[in-house]
């Protein structure tokens, strides 16, 4: 597969990459690729891919030139010189819209459009070689060059001139990659070391780690001033807000800078440090001196704290020192820290505070020294730090007395205000450093940590809390960032309220600063003392937000490229979300906050790269992330996806409603059916009532207790003992009706045999002339109280019994019906003798007793009623 050799990013944001053999792919930023093949680049190494203002696409190449791409078609730009021009190195459009070509014959300089124009830099122009491999666009302009031969040039847009910066060594090997760095910087890479320069001519090769073992690729140079390095299948990034020096000198615990000369004290005396060349020399050795603080006053002058061997004052100019002790009226030999303003300072002791104060020269003029132990009457107590602020106001920090101020010749306790931003329970009562702030506003730090920014009234502004241990020195550099140092790391405060931690990525896991051993150079850049080395903070002064850059890697199971909102079905109602927070500089050290607004109360706080729900209820939830390399979420970027659980069908609005019409309409079935059951049951009580009552009729009917006595008078007349069968039967009968009078159901057999009685009384009257015909095959099961009867009443109620005439009625009994039939011979005028008991009536009582119904059958000369047997129903 074909090397990629450079890639580059339209307006439109799509990503084009060309290869070695002049293919080229681009993709769009939904990941939608394609592959572009064109015949007329076949085979050449694309060197270049550049879109100008009007997102036009120009291709250079190292074999056909450059080329233009519309689209659909390649076109080849050949202006003049250009048509010959075959081999590109490297291309850039300046800020005029100009396209720069590297080649073997020096800078060639198109202006594409109409008019059309081409011009030439060359070594008749200054340009130290012809071959030029590297170009690169500065910030404010001008163009950086890497040569082949000669190192680095650069081309300064306001002068219209090539500037050579350096010259490089064959041993070193050729310019392979530029980058920009802040304004008037730039960055070369050759084959085995990487050179930093400036645009006034200086330089300084970087030492190149020892993990290095590859040719140095490319270069890049990011906006959080971190530079990095491809070397082989490994990539290296440095923190370039910091540099290192070791001056080979052990127990650094003061610095001073004056005259590009850096200051150090150490417990073996006093050295100084050139800042272009870091050559070292040593000063005073004939003074023992542990020097613990330095200061330099306006006029160049060096003042030198020591423990316990008082104060010096040196002349860097004519080497000139002079000493003073507790003798000369120091309140103390062990002095912490100077500061001070024009021809006064004031020092820091183990033992309270002292002024000094002169005119002139200190060496030819009188000193006047002052202890505030006698003048103020203060205690002899340790004061760590002394800031002269730019307001004309002195502050001291003590250990256990609080924080001193010193303003027109007053000298008093100054109290905080814990009313705004910080609660504190008590004043703080050991301050190890001060530093100024925006507005005439001080810092302090105290223990355990606290760092405090206090107004002009002593209120309390803005508070931070380290957790890492004392913060040993607080200084402002010329970014107005606060930098608050403290072992093995070091917070930057911007003057947005961020706040970013170098730590052991930045090269200071075994930093071990000494207390207030900072100073502020001229040029806004913050020099520190640590034991045996020395860091120098570089500011950004670019007001860049120093930011976790979040992305999202996944999200099942939605899509990342929905980024309104997804739709998730009920059965899969949980979410799975991947994402990362970019911080290059300490990846270790970003943690995330997350919350799925619609189910969590607060953030949830973790270092986890992911999130999952699941039975996430039906609604609509957002979720946000935000990540923060220093546990500061206020400024943190946040990343939200939008996401609707959709309900289950029970719970849609057309399953509801349709449930609710359901429900309704079995309740309104069940209600109706109900009614109608209490409406029967109440017939069929009424039905009983009436049977009741007929049934008591019948036991007192005149007509059927007169024929009956009648009958019984003629029997006892005739045949004694036929009339005590008459009578058995008779009492038989009543006895019958009076015992199920209340029942619903009666056994068949109970019902046959009060069927008989009742026969048996009525041959008595008729004799022969009423025949009853029995053929009981099976007695099992249950009917109605009182129905034979009614029947066999009903078929000599309304038909003849006579001589002439004689009644048969048939009663056949089978395992599902009880049959009775008769002939049909109607009289002429109804009788009146019957129990009164209706068939319809009868029919009614067996709709609500069962489904079967009563079959009644009249033909042309018979009567037929059959009565259902019942099995599964029991009496009441």
């Amino acid at each position: 597969m074909a090397k990629v050799t450079c890639i580059a990013q339209s307006r439109k944001g799509e990503i084009w990459a060309g290869y070695e053999d002049g293919y080229l792919h681009t993709m769009s930023a939904h990941g939608n690729g394609k592959h572009i093949v064109a015949d007329s680049l076949r085979g050449s190494l694309i060197s270049g891919l550049l879109f100008n203002d009007a997102d036009q696409l120009f291709i250079t190449t190292y074999g056909k030139g450059i080329w233009k791409y519309d689209g659909d078609t390649f076109k080849r730009v050949g202006f003049r010189e250009l048509a010959q021009i075959d081999d590109i190195y490297d291309a850039l459009f300046d800020l005029q819209g100009r396209m720069w070509l590297a080649t073997d014959n020096g800078i060639w300089i198109y202006q594409p459009g109409a008019p059309e124009s081409l011009s030439h830099i060359g070594q008749d122009q200054g340009l130290p070689d012809e071959i030029v491999t590297q170009l690169e666009l500065a910030v404010n302009g001008d163009i950086w060059i890497g040569l082949y031969d000669h190192g680095m040039a650069c081309y300064t847009i306001d002068r219209d001139t090539v500037v050579s910066l350096r010259s490089l060594q064959t041993s070193i090997g050729n310019v392979i990659g530029l980058c920009k760095g802040r304004p008037g910087e730039g960055w070369m890479a050759t084959e085995k070391s990487i050179v930093r320069y400036n645009q006034d001519g200086s330089s300084k090769e970087i030492k190149l780690p020892s993990e290095m073992k590859d040719r140095v690729g490319s270069l890049l140079y990011d906006i959080s001033g971190n530079l990095w390095v491809a070397n082989g299948n490994k990539i290296f990034v440095a923190n370039t807000r910091f540099e290192f020096t070791e001056p080979g000198i052990s127990g650094i615990q003061a610095l001073a800078v004056s005259n590009n000369q850096i200051w150090l004290g150490c417990e073996s005396g006093l050295y100084g440090m050139d800042q272009q060349h870091r050559q070292i020399n040593r000063y005073l050795a004939n003074e023992k001196m542990n020097i613990l603080s330095m200061y330099t006053d306006d006029a160049g002058m060096l003042w030198i704290g020591t423990f316990g061997q008082g104060l010096y004052c040196f002349d860097p100019r004519t080497k000139r020192h002079l000493h003073l002790t507790e003798k000369n009226g120091l309140s103390n030999n062990s002095i912490l820290n100077i500061d001070g303003h024009g021809e006064t300072i004031w020092l820091a002791t183990l033992g309270g505070i002292s002024e000094i104060s002169w005119k002139g020269n200190p060496f030819n003029n009188d000193i006047s020294i002052t202890g505030f132990n006698d003048k103020f009457d203060f205690p002899e107590v340790y004061v760590y730090d002394v800031f002269a602020g730019p307001d004309g106001r002195v502050w001291f920090g003590t250990d256990g007395k609080g924080l001193y101020v010193y303003e027109n010749g007053q000298f008093r306790f100054f109290e905080t205000k814990a009313d705004t931003i910080a609660q504190t329970d008590d004043q703080p009562k050991t301050i190890y450093s001060i530093a100024a702030g925006q507005n005439n506003t001080i810092w302090i730090s105290g223990v355990k940590g606290q760092i405090l920014q206090l107004g002009e009234s002593g209120e309390i502004l803005d508070h931070f809390q380290g957790n890492q241990g004392l913060i040993k020195s607080l200084v402002l550099s010329g970014a107005n960032e606060m930098l608050m140092i403290r072992e093995a790391g070091i917070h930057v405060m911007n003057r947005f309220g961020q706040s970013n931690l170098y730590a052991e990525s930045s090269g200071l896991n075994s930093f071990t600063p000494t207390i207030n051993a900072t100073v502020q150079d001229k040029d806004g850049s913050v020099w520190i003392a640590d034991t045996d080395k020395i860091l120098h903070y570089i500011p950004f002064r670019e007001d860049t937000h120093q930011q976790v850059r979040m992305h999202l890697l996944s999200i099942s199971p939605t899509s990342l490229l929905n980024e309104q909102f997804a739709l998730l079905k009920a059965d899969s109602n949980f979410i799975n979300i991947r994402y990362t927070g970019l911080w290059y500089q300490d990846p270790a050290s970003v943690s995330y906050r997350y919350r799925l607004i619609g189910h969590d109360q607060n953030w949830i706080y973790t270092q986890d790269l992911g999130a999952v729900y699941s039975n996430l209820s039906p609604g609509q939830y957002t979720f946000i992330v935000e990540g923060s390399h220093n546990e500061d979420f206020s400024n943190a970027q946040s990343l939200t996806r939008q996401f609707v659980v959709s309900p289950p069908f029970y719970l849609r609005w057309w399953f509801i409603t349709g449930t609710c019409l359901l429900i309704t309409w079995i309740a309104y079935t069940y209600i109706t059916a109900r009614i109608k059951r209490i409406n029967k049951l109440h017939e069929l009580e009424k039905e009983k009532t009436m049977l009741q009552l007929h049934a008591i009729q019948a036991q007192v009917n005149p007509h059927f207790l007169f024929n009956s006595f009648n009958t019984l008078a003629g029997i006892i007349e005739e045949n004694q003992e036929a009339a005590v069968d008459y009578v058995d039967q008779l009492s038989g009968f009543f006895r019958g009706v009076l015992t199920h009078r209340n029942a619903e159901l009666i056994r068949l057999e109970e019902e046959l045999e009060m069927v008989r009685n009742y026969i048996y009384i009525l041959q008595k009257r008729y004799g022969n002339n009423l025949r009853i015909h029995e053929n009981i095959a099976h007695a099992a099961g249950w009917i109605a109280p009182l129905s034979i009867q009614l029947l066999v009443e009903n078929a000599i109620k309304h038909n003849i019994v006579s001589a002439e005439k004689p009644l048969s009625i048939s009663i056949v009994v089978d395992q599902e019906w009880v049959a009775v039939s008769n002939p049909i011979q109607p009289k002429i005028n109804a009788s009146t003798e019957s129990t009164g008991f209706g068939l319809s009536s009868l029919v009614a009582r067996y709709g609500y007793l069962t489904d079967r119904k009563i079959e009644i059958r009249k033909e042309e000369n018979t009567f037929a009623v059959r009565i259902p047997i019942l099995y599964n129903d029991k009496p009441v």
